[in-house]
């Protein structure tokens, strides 16, 4: 049983739970909508970031405390001081990164979730959205409970994928930082009814990790394509060109039936009229922006622009020169 207080029905307490960019400024939605009072934040405790190590409060602990809100770091919440909970009308959850102990759902944990619930539950929705080509994807307001992302649907939003990459969806998500905050409101106001998943339609985004960023070049240039969007913020997806590593930053997948002829291999290299490709198991895929490790991004012509005035014979890449 949920227990629900009764307020002001245009003034909720709550406390928030999270710790990345992205629940920062969701945090601040709050903050500024005069309908609710953050009591407290809670947020994975400190670590070290950067060249450097140092020390450094997550992105929603720096925010709190510039704020004056209380903050407490909890990288689980075993040990959570539940008394904290004890006048709240709710709590919110964004990417916290910790479950919620059963022992603490006796109060609403809001949950917002990066995907169309029941479609891609787990922890990285957003990736595998784009990585199995859906053309919609949302957001989803959730109540929590104790199995994974299986609670009570509160409501939902879409959001077009159009070519995006993790990190501009990202940026659309944050587009729906009111709708969030209104749908939390409505609910607490008894005004909207919630309404079960359909265990049918259940698919699961798993971890990503940091091998999930290395290609198979015998795959379909359009899956590759889809990984290295997916992939932009983190691990990315790299390749070797002469010894030298280079995280492909934007592509497009293709069928240039003029490089049918020739004798290449799949992760062979095709320059071409001053474009840069890569054979595929089906299809090539055009490179338009890479990244050398410490430098800046640059376009397939600003490297093309200095590889080939120093270009020595390498078997795995293959310059093309139009016939007419």
């Amino acid at each position: 049983m949920i227990l629900t207080l009764e307020f002001d029905n245009m003034h909720y307490k709550i406390g928030f739970a999270g710790t990345p960019y992205i629940a920062r400024e969701f945090l601040k939605e709050f903050v500024k909508d005069e309908k609710f009072q953050v009591d407290f934040v809670i947020t994975n405790s400190a670590k070290a970031k950067g060249r450097g190590q140092k020390i450094s409060q997550s992105e929603v602990g720096e925010f709190a405390i510039n704020n004056k809100i209380p903050c407490y770091s909890h990288d689980n919440l075993k040990n959570f001081d539940e008394s904290l909970l004890k006048n709240l009308n709710a709590m919110i959850v964004i990417a916290y990164g910790a479950l919620i102990p059963k022992k603490l759902l006796y109060i609403s944990w809001i949950n917002l979730h990066a995907s169309l619930l029941p479609r891609w539950r787990g922890a990285a929705p957003i990736q595998y959205a784009i990585l199995n080509g859906d053309t919609v994807t949302g957001l989803t307001a959730m109540l929590i409970e104790e199995k994974m992302d299986a609670g009570a649907i509160i409501d939902q939003c879409e959001i077009k994928i159009q070519n995006d990459t993790t990190q501009s969806l990202i940026e659309k998500i944050l587009m729906k930082r009111s709708w969030f905050t209104n749908t939390v409101a409505k609910y607490l106001n008894k005004e909207i009814d919630t309404q079960a998943q359909n265990e049918n339609y259940v698919t699961f985004a798993n971890k990503i990790k940091k091998e999930d960023g290395v290609v198979n070049w015998n795959d379909d240039a359009n899956v590759i394509e889809r990984k290295i969007r997916a992939f932009s913020v983190w691990p990315g997806v790299k390749y070797l060109i002469q010894n030298t590593e280079y995280k492909l930053i934007k592509c497009i997948a293709c069928d240039d039936c003029e490089f049918l002829e020739l004798n290449t291999k799949n992760g062979d290299m095709i320059i071409f009229e001053n474009k840069l490709y890569i054979v595929c198991g089906k299809g090539f895929l055009r490179i338009l922006k890479l990244q050398k490790a410490g430098s800046k991004v640059i376009t397939s012509e600003e490297f093309l622009c200095g590889f080939l005035s120093n270009f020595s014979f390498c078997e795995k890449i293959h310059i093309v020169k139009k016939c007419n």
